[in-house]
């Protein structure tokens, strides 16, 4: 979730120390999403025809592959579904996609609506001194645009919603072909030729929800004694939980300015794991005990977070 930089040692007091760790943050993405911690599926909708089906399923295949590298470590675990179009179906509407999130069992749901293709143009280039296929003997460009319509519904939201994206761009191909090809032939040549295309969209587009990293730096509080030195090694090493374990004895001591950083560092721990809510719960806690200069802009970060 982050990236540690340790900055050192600042501000010591005669009752506790403070360590200032700097870290790289996760935000949501600029789509105003975050996948962190939810799993996704990606759901492609082919035309009858079938001639967007190559598209479609390279289109699908690159957005996931974008998505694990960002929030998966590149491993491949987004789920990847095909539907075959069905008239009057409203693939926008918020059932839709929630019955989608009850049948891939997946938190989110990615869905790509059947690409809309505008109309293929076919340039002659001269004849193909390249091909060794004796058959193939004209060279040609082929080129059209298109439109895709996106659609992601995210159950784990507190924001009921569907998110819609739209893209329009254009797919061009070389083709070799025999003299005179019919245009059946060359729209045969075009579509079962997008691969490379379908999967650099699908990359490109995944980008709109690759998340944010910001640096900031923390204060983790501190005695000089060995289980509270032991906490701050455990945080310097990203065992989060091990810490947090030796900071929860802490938060019932009888004394309130242990029982505040102890506290407070509770809430420095919830807020690097991305849980807001009990980060801010934490900050109460410490705030009830021993009000400190610190909590104010914990608790500012915290809020800013939550407004994105």
């Amino acid at each position: 979730m982050m990236a540690l930089l340790l900055a050192g040692l600042f501000a010591v007091s005669c009752s506790h120390q403070v360590f200032y760790m700097s870290l790289d943050l996760r935000y949501p993405s600029a789509y105003g999403v975050d996948l962190g911690g939810k799993s996704a599926a990606v759901v492609y909708v082919t035309d009858p025809s079938g001639r967007d089906s190559t598209f479609n399923h390279a289109l699908a295949e690159g957005f996931a592959r974008g998505l694990e590298k960002d929030y998966f470590g590149g491993k491949e675990v987004v789920d990847i579904m095909m539907m075959e179009k069905e008239e009057g179906a409203n693939y926008a509407a918020r059932d839709t996609l929630a019955g989608l999130v009850m049948d891939t069992g997946d938190d989110v749901v990615f869905l790509f609506d059947s690409t809309t293709f505008g109309t293929l143009t076919a340039t002659d280039r001269a004849p193909s001194a390249i091909s060794s296929d004796r058959d193939s003997v004209m060279h040609y460009v082929l080129t059209a645009p298109f439109e895709v319509n996106m659609y992601m519904y995210d159950s784990m939201s507190p924001i009921d919603t569907v998110r819609m994206l739209v893209g329009k761009s254009s797919a061009k191909i070389q083709a070799y072909t025999p003299e005179n090809p019919s245009q059946e032939f060359l729209e045969q040549c075009f579509f079962t030729s997008l691969t490379p295309k379908g999967l650099d969209t699908g990359l490109v587009s995944s980008k709109k929800f690759q998340p944010q990293w910001k640096s900031e730096s923390l204060p983790i509080f501190y005695y000089e004694t060995g289980s509270w030195e032991n906490a701050l090694q455990y945080a310097y090493d990203f065992k989060w939980k091990e810490a947090m374990d030796i900071w929860m004895e802490f938060s019932r001591s009888k004394n309130p300015d242990k029982r505040a950083c102890a506290a407070h560092n509770m809430a420095i721990a919830a807020y690097v794991l991305g849980d807001l809510e009990l980060s801010s719960k934490w900050l109460d806690l410490a705030e009830a005990s021993n009000k400190m200069s610190e909590s104010a802009t914990l608790r500012k970060r915290i809020e800013n977070r939550r407004a994105k």
